[in-house]
């Protein structure tokens, strides 16, 4: 008796397999297509968190301008204001936002106190508590420099409002509104 058939042998010969090198080129097309997915779901993650840290940031500038515009509003002249009277960085106080008050910045934060420093120098820690804003991830501090140039001929106040703060992917960010006040108004 014949337990193998000579047909039988000339059909496992004559089937073909996959080579080694057909499934590495396989492999290797997979992989970089996975790669390609996973480069462009990263990439799309990060600029989703930036727009979020931006537009946290903007809403707490928005809030400190409509801050400042009540102090303006409630002011008579420039002399009496004191977002155009200070010439040191400062912030509308954002513990209490139903009566806006000036927090002013304390100790030695630059030179002039006036301006500033380079956001990659900035440690943040001259801001006073109260300019610090606290979001779900993030906690942006917030200055406001006076650039009125004090000429008599010059009516209204530019203030430029600035947010800055770390970011979840690492390294700095900041953001700066610029507002143009006029007393009274």
């Amino acid at each position: 008796m014949k337990l193998f058939s000579n047909s039988n042998k000339s059909k496992r010969l004559n089937q073909r397999g996959d080579t080694i090198i057909e499934v590495l080129v396989a492999l290797t097309v997979l992989a970089s297509a996975l790669a390609t997915a996973y480069v462009t779901s990263n990439k799309s993650l990060q600029m989703a968190r930036d727009s979020q840290e931006h537009s946290e940031a903007l809403l707490i500038l928005q809030s400190q301008v409509e801050q400042a515009r009540t102090i303006f509003s409630a002011q008579t002249s420039d002399a009496t204001n004191p977002l155009t009277t200070s010439t040191k960085l400062y912030c509308v106080d954002m513990t209490q936002p139903a009566t806006p008050t000036i927090a002013s910045f304390t100790g030695s934060y630059n030179a002039s106190g006036s301006t500033l420093l380079p956001l990659l120098t900035d440690d943040f820690n001259h801001y006073p508590t109260n300019c610090r804003k606290n979001s779900q991830a993030f906690s942006y501090n917030v200055s406001i420099q006076n650039q009125h140039t004090g000429a008599p001929n010059i009516i209204g106040n530019t203030l430029v409002f600035t947010a800055r703060w770390d970011k979840l992917g690492g390294g700095r960010d900041q953001v700066s509104l610029t507002y143009r006040g006029y007393p009274g108004k």
